[in-house]
């Protein structure tokens, strides 16, 4: 205890905190240690595209207006501004991929999952796909978006913009046909992306942390439990008998059927127990409630 009559010093954990001096971004020049090898695998990526001809100086062009393919309204910084003027603070527009810097993270230093990073990759982006949910984060709503092409500040996760530009990689690399390399080209030329103002590191930090648990509750929200699929595989199963011969109402037919058009996204245990349950019984209430409440 301090001597009678003196204060107690101050520390520091009393005073107010000071968030305009903290940040967690890497300052220039700094490294990420924990992916190292994370961005030396999204650079080759990015080499590989640039380098193919399909490609060549894509990082010059303009985002594709609506007449030209694009699937979002071009970037105009007349409308970032006017947009971002509002109560918002928010401008989403169609704009060039190669504008993002593919290494920044608002969040660095946490390791980044490549088999995850992987899945997207096959997956999500098995064929010529447009990004969806970029985020960037601008200081001001008269930012000069143009003046930084290449060093776009990216504020939603990086593993999905890492998965669409090693899917692009990936198809150069395999030799795929020239149309699927246009494809490819027209997404990076009509990229959909909101600017949000951000003003600081960790207003982008923070906002960046958000986003991950948006996907979460969006994930727990959509994602089908097992009992959803039980009457999912049901409901397809009914309509195939309406319309096929009970012989090809299969579970191999049903399997086949969501291999190819979900990309065998569901669990192949869960998928095959459903499908056999729904072949050779009649479900029962009490079977019901006991599937309902096993997943």
């Amino acid at each position: 205890m301090p001597p009678k009559g003196t204060k107690a010093a101050r520390t520091t954990a009393d005073s107010p905190t000071d968030w305009s001096s903290v940040t967690i971004e890497l300052r220039g020049g700094e490294k990420d240690p924990q992916n190292v090898a994370y961005h030396a695998a999204v650079l080759d990526a990015w080499q590989i595209v640039q380098g193919h001809p399909v490609f060549d100086t894509i990082d010059t062009q303009d985002p594709l207006s609506i007449a030209m393919g694009g699937t979002q309204a071009p970037f105009s910084q007349k409308e970032l501004e006017k947009s971002c003027s509002g109560e918002l603070q928010a401008y989403t527009c169609g704009i060039n991929f190669s504008w993002v810097n593919l290494l920044y993270s608002a969040t660095p230093g946490i390791p980044i999952r490549m088999a995850a990073v992987q899945e997207v990759t096959e997956k999500t982006f098995l064929e010529p796909t447009p990004m969806e949910s970029l985020s960037i984060g601008i200081p001001s709503h008269d930012y000069k978006v143009k003046s930084h092409k290449g060093a776009l500040m990216r504020v939603s996760p990086e593993e999905m913009t890492s998965a669409f530009i090693m899917a692009v990689a990936r198809d150069i690399t395999n030799g795929a046909p020239r149309d699927v390399l246009l494809k490819w080209r027209s997404t990076i030329l009509s990229t959909p992306c909101k600017f949000v103002i951000l003003a600081t590191p960790m207003d982008r930090y923070w906002h960046a942390l958000r986003v991950r648990e948006d996907v979460v509750h969006q994930y727990k929200a959509c994602h089908r439990s097992c009992y959803q699929r039980l009457h999912e595989v049901m409901r397809l199963m009914d309509a195939m008998r309406t319309r096929m011969p009970q012989s090809q109402v299969t579970t191999e037919r049903v399997e086949e059927e969501y291999k190819k058009n979900i990309s065998a996204s569901i669990r192949i245990s869960i998928r095959t127990s459903i499908i056999s349950i729904s072949t050779n019984i009649s479900i029962s209430t009490s079977i019901r409630i006991r599937i309902k409440y096993c997943y």
